[in-house]
């Protein structure tokens, strides 16, 4: 056997490793959301939370590079990539997400995320829309840090969406910052890459089977300044120049 297969048979061996843990540590997640989740705390459930994502992320191969601080209370507002996204926020500090109403259907992962305080959205209901507005706007004022994507879709990462402003009336409205967040992924050598990305047609399977191909993976997360303000539209617009540029700092450094 040649050295290049002898490392192309030790990777799939790795990347078939890095599977079993991932589905033993999705195991445990059902399990103690089942069993243990109903007996704790909100304090020990968020430990717990940020706990399990670590190890989703260390099962991938992904290393977790955080800089700012996490504003508790905040409607933190992040680029979007990937579903892996949403273990990497939950590693950085408990929070609550807004999802679309799809994820709901997906098979464990839906119910999971019900579980934990998923706040769905139907897209395109406006009248659902306003519902999600005063759930939201119930969770800040009760000092909830709740985390939504004002994209509404997910990107590759080489680029950014113009951002909704809809949702970010509950901020306003609860009197709360809004944190905005850039979220970004990275190879060994600290170039970006577009492993992380389900987008378009993609299944959690193509983005896991890319995540395996490409690790180890960095996911770098950027806590921003809070926006404080009384207007949806100027907020949305300031935490997506926010986001942009950061992203550009984020590439210019790795270039």
């Amino acid at each position: 056997m040649t050295f290049e297969n002898a490392t192309t048979a030790q990777r799939y061996r790795t990347a078939w490793w890095c599977k079993l843990r991932l589905f033993g540590w999705l195991l445990f997640g059902l399990l103690a959301t089942i069993a243990l989740f109903p007996w704790l705390r909100p304090s020990q459930r968020a430990r717990l939370r940020s706990f399990w994502a670590r190890r989703i992320l260390a099962a991938l191969d992904v290393e977790l590079v955080v800089t700012g601080a996490i504003h508790p209370g905040a409607l933190v507002v992040a680029n979007h990539i990937s579903w892996l996204d949403i273990p990497v926020l939950m590693a950085v500090a408990p929070m609550r997400f807004v999802a679309k109403s799809e994820v709901r259907r997906w098979p464990v992962l839906g119910w999971l995320a019900a579980q934990h305080g998923t706040i769905f959205l139907a897209r395109g209901s406006k009248h659902h829309a306003a519902t999600i507005g005063k759930t939201l706007t119930a969770a800040l004022q009760n000092g909830e840090t709740v985390a939504l994507f004002p994209e509404g879709t997910t990107t590759d990462g080489t680029t950014l969406r113009s951002f909704h402003s809809a949702l970010l009336s509950s901020a306003v409205h609860a009197n709360a910052p809004v944190q905005p967040v850039a979220l970004s992924y990275h190879r060994a050598d600290g170039t970006p890459t577009t492993a992380a990305a389900f987008v378009g047609a993609m299944t959690f399977w193509d983005t896991l089977e890319n995540l395996l191909a490409a690790r180890p993976l960095t996911a770098r997360v950027q806590l921003l300044s809070p926006l404080t303000g009384n207007d949806r539209k100027t907020l949305t617009r300031n935490a997506e120049q926010a986001i942009r540029a950061a992203l550009a700092h984020a590439q210019e450094e790795a270039a």
